[in-house]
C-alpha cells in the first residue's frame, strides 16, 4: 500500500474562499441594516399617513372606527400593535400586540386644526414594531451563504 497524504487546496484558493465569505458577511450586514432602516421609514410613513384619518375619528370619539383604522397595521408584518391615547395620556383603543421592552415605538401626535386657525392636540398614535421577521430571513440567508 502506498503512503498517501490528504490533499489540500492551494493556499491561494483558501484565501479566495475566505475573501468571498468575508464579502458575503459584509454584504449581508449592510443589507440587514438597510432593511431595518426601510422598516423604520415605512412605519413612520404609516403613522404620518394615519393622522389625518384618525383626527376626525378621535374628534368625534368614534372608538370602534379608530380600532378598525388601527387594524390596517396588519398589512405590514413588522408592525405588531398600535394604540391611540387621548391628550391626557389615557389609552382609548388598541390593536394587536401590547407594547413590550423588545418592541420599537413610532409615535405621531394627532392634532386638529381649529376654525380659528389654532391647532389642538387630540391625542397620540403609537405603533409598536420590530425587525424579527427581517432578521430571521437574513439569518437564514446568511447561513446559506456561509455554507456554500
Amino acid at each position: 500500500m502506498a503512503n498517501r497524504k490528504p490533499t489540500h487546496p492551494p493556499q491561494s484558493e483558501n484565501g479566495e474562499r475566505m475573501a468571498d465569505r468575508m464579502q458575503r458577511i459584509a454584504t449581508s450586514y449592510f443589507s440587514l441594516n438597510y432593511h431595518r432602516s426601510e422598516i423604520d421609514r415605512e412605519v413612520l410613513m404609516y403613522t404620518d399617513s394615519m393622522v389625518p384619518v384618525l383626527d376626525d375619528l378621535l374628534w368625534n370619539m368614534q372608538i370602534d372606527e379608530l380600532t378598525s383604522a388601527l387594524a390596517t397595521i396588519s398589512s405590514n408584518p413588522a408592525m405588531r400593535g398600535a394604540e391611540i391615547h387621548d391628550s391626557t395620556g389615557k389609552r382609548l383603543t388598541a390593536y394587536g400586540k401590547p407594547p413590550t421592552k423588545d418592541l420599537l415605538t413610532a409615535e405621531s401626535l394627532i392634532n386638529r386644526k381649529m376654525a380659528d386657525g389654532t391647532t389642538r392636540q387630540l391625542g397620540k398614535l403609537m405603533v409598536y414594531y420590530d425587525y424579527s421577521q427581517t432578521e430571521a430571513h437574513f439569518i437564514k440567508h446568511f447561513m446559506a451563504q456561509i455554507i456554500r
